[in-house]
């Protein structure tokens, strides 16, 4: 069904392409050539494109032009009448055996922007095969010749420092990323990672933010191994309150990072303090007060899985339990280590310690929280919280049991006792 309605698609897309040429070849000398262009290029049509210029060959104002960009000035500043002569010759100056040609012209092109399409630039280099509505992905960047693929890059890269609009872009901006990372770049350089980080990482004094799409970014960072940023990502993620999909996926890559440690080190390394990092997070999602981020995930679940790991694994259990104690919550914590079987070299004095901790931090009066282990403990909560209330507090609540038995006022939870 996909398929049929995608060829109708295209089918209307072809004819309104032909009657677009035919319109051009009998009234073309009554067009704007500018907005055309543009309108032509926005709609990613080449054909379009290709019969505009044809007929701007003819154009006096396209004919002078010309003969301004023949002269490979470095000192033209871009204006909208060079549109024309600049996509027709666009194929020449950049295929140009004469480096210098490319140099002068290449910051006219990006000041071009965004008249002249980024897909108008790849349409242009000989060994890219990328369709106009799509961007250059690691598979295309392994097909294109070394020279087109630096060529490219260094044209996004201009634009992203030029072009605020370039950066708000989100295709644009993840296909500068893409080629950043891509290993099929055929050429080691630090300034491609460096130009990721820009965009990965958040900047609130930036005058001139990136578009950033949190989802690709995240992972993007997990497959390069990058914990560091993974975890900033994960944070920033967490308190923008993102859709319920992304946050499971947050989930899924904390958990990879904890579980790597778990699988792969040994008790004497056990990284603790990255496991800590990725328990906070973990422990901040569960006590949000935002359902999105509840609903998310179920900490006791993860829990219970990084303590399996770490019994498979045989070693860290119970360096692993007691930093759970110390960093998740309580609640979570009781109901993971309930249902889990730790192996005989865990002693009992150990996990009776832990449970110990555990349930004192459960009592311990938390009012940003709502971690209580049992109904009963929140009341204790309450009461504490209460006796911390300043006499003229108490005066009014003593007003405002008036007549109530202590029955009625201990089921309103409003009953004061004196010690």
């Amino acid at each position: 069904e996909q398929h049929r309605q995608g060829a109708d698609v295209d089918v209307c897309r072809k004819q309104a392409e032909n009657d677009a040429i035919g319109f051009i070849q009998n009234f073309g000398s009554y067009l704007i050539l500018f907005e055309s262009l543009v309108s032509a290029s926005e709609s990613l049509s080449k054909t379009v494109v290709h019969s505009l210029l044809t007929i701007a060959k003819n154009d006096p104002t396209h004919i002078d032009c010309t003969k301004q960009l023949l002269r490979n000035s470095s000192m033209i500043p871009y204006e909208p009448k060079l549109l024309s002569p600049l996509l027709l010759r666009l194929n020449e100056i950049i295929n140009n055996p004469n480096a210098a040609v490319l140099d002068n012209l290449l910051p006219l092109i990006v000041a071009a922007f965004p008249d002249l399409k980024p897909w108008q630039m790849r349409a242009s280099l000989s060994s890219c095969r990328t369709q106009p509505g799509d961007i250059i992905n690691d598979q295309a960047l392994k097909d294109m010749e070394t020279k087109d693929a630096v060529l490219y890059y260094v044209y996004l890269s201009l634009l992203m420092n030029s072009s605020h609009m370039a950066r708000m872009d989100e295709m644009l901006v993840k296909e500068w990323c893409i080629m950043s990372l891509s290993r099929n770049f055929k050429s080691e350089n630090k300034a491609r990672e460096e130009n990721f980080m820009k965009v990965a990482l958040m900047d609130e004094n930036s005058q001139s933010p990136y578009h950033r799409d949190l989802s690709y970014l995240l992972d993007a960072s997990n497959a390069t191994q990058n914990i560091t940023l993974t975890l900033e990502l994960s944070g920033e993620i967490i308190s923008k309150l993102s859709d319920c999909e992304l946050l499971k996926k947050t989930v899924r890559h904390l958990m990879s990072i904890a579980m790597n440690c778990i699988n792969t080190g040994q008790e004497s390394n056990f990284d603790r303090v990255l496991v800590g990092k990725v328990l906070v997070l973990l422990n901040n999602l569960e006590n949000s007060r935002h359902k999105v981020c509840r609903e998310s995930i179920i900490v006791s679940e993860e829990l219970l899985k990084l303590l399996a790991a770490s019994t498979v694994a045989k070693h860290s259990e119970e360096d692993l339990a007691t930093l759970m104690t110390n960093v998740s919550s309580p609640r979570s914590y009781l109901k993971a280590i309930s249902a889990w079987t730790p192996s005989e070299q865990v002693p009992i004095s150990s996990m009776v310690s832990t449970l110990k901790k555990c349930l004192m931090r459960g009592l311990e009066v938390n009012t940003e929280g709502n971690d209580e282990i049992s109904f009963a403990l929140l009341r204790i909560r309450e009461i504490r919280q209460k006796g911390k209330e300043d006499q003229s507090n108490a005066e009014m609540q003593d007003s405002a049991n008036h007549g109530l038995t202590i029955w009625e006022q201990m089921e309103q939870g409003s009953a004061i006792i004196n010690k």
